[in-house]
């Protein structure tokens, strides 16, 4: 059954690893599905009908969006590993994120505590890929913080990265004008990566993003601060319920990406990993809810 972490001011809601959404997109370990804010909604979901075993919800994170390991080294019918899940089966086509591919789950092991979960995800090697996972989710007063250790005990480097995809809508308002997004560097909205923006429903300031009027189609922007990495943060407000949410990393952020639809908001925040063997890299990811 799902897990729950709460204090006076939060309401945080996970699936376990072998619970819920076992796809083979998003880390199984710590699927934070709801969170909820002085008993205001923060998430939502993927899909706009609800909750959707088969998609993604809340804070679910994913190893691998565009550098999938050991992908283009074996052939169709082997294995090849996606971190937080196990192991995946290739098939005859180039990677996609949506496809359902067979999966061969790592071994989980969970430890609670009343602030604080803590998950374990270990994949047996493949190709020569292994690796240990740990993180740690902490209740904090007005938030909660993701902790990260992966640490590559296969005989080939981990080159890839990670971000959470954050489903969210605090206040659970529709996208559009009730809402600003502020991030801490110079926008540059297509110039280096994608910009699809229908009927121009994203407007842009020099750090601040706003909405004329609720999307009807999905938007999408890659590499909003450019090619270089930059500062791991963002800050979405809620103006019109007067309640906001903030994210800040301990890395510098390879890339920002930011997605949506009617009923969510997404920015993204890529941390870079490369580990040789034998190696470990520890990074964390900090929200914060707060009233304006």
């Amino acid at each position: 059954m799902p897990h729950t972490l709460h204090n006076a001011q939060l309401s945080l809601t996970l699936d376990l690893p072998r619970e819920g959404y076992q796809q083979p997109r998003f880390d199984w370990t710590g699927k934070i599905a709801h969170l909820s804010f002085q008993g205001l909604p923060i998430t939502t979901s993927e899909q706009p009908s609800g909750p959707d075993p088969r998609f993604g919800q809340g804070f679910y994170n994913e190893f691998g969006l565009d550098t999938p390991i050991g992908y283009d080294a074996v052939a169709p019918g082997d294995w090849f590993p996606k971190i937080g899940i196990g192991a995946l089966q290739r098939d005859q086509e180039a990677y996609r994120f949506y496809q359902p591919y067979p999966i061969r789950p790592a071994d989980f092991q969970v430890e609670s505590a009343a602030d604080r979960l803590s998950l374990r995800a270990v994949a047996a090697p493949v190709n020569g890929y292994a690796y240990r996972l740990q993180k740690q989710i902490s209740l904090l007063e007005s938030g909660f913080r993701i902790a990260y250790q992966l640490e590559n005990t296969g005989t080939r480097p981990l080159r890839t990265q990670e971000y959470t995809h954050n489903f969210i809508a605090p206040g659970g308002d529709p996208a559009g004008p009730a809402y600003r997004l502020r991030l801490p560097f110079d926008l540059q909205p297509g110039a280096y990566g994608e910009a699809l923006n229908p009927h121009e429903v994203v407007t842009f300031g020099a750090r601040e993003i706003s909405f004329k009027h609720t999307p009807e189609t999905p938007f999408f922007f890659s590499l909003l601060g450019g090619e270089a990495p930059v500062q791991a943060a963002w800050s979405l407000e809620n103006v019109r319920q007067g309640i906001g949410i903030r994210e800040a990393g301990d890395f510098d952020a390879a890339k920002v990406n930011l997605w949506g639809v009617g009923h969510v908001i997404s920015p993204e925040l890529f941390c870079e990993i490369n580990l040789a063997p034998g190696e470990r890299q520890t990074w964390s990811r900090t929200y914060t809810l707060y009233r304006l």
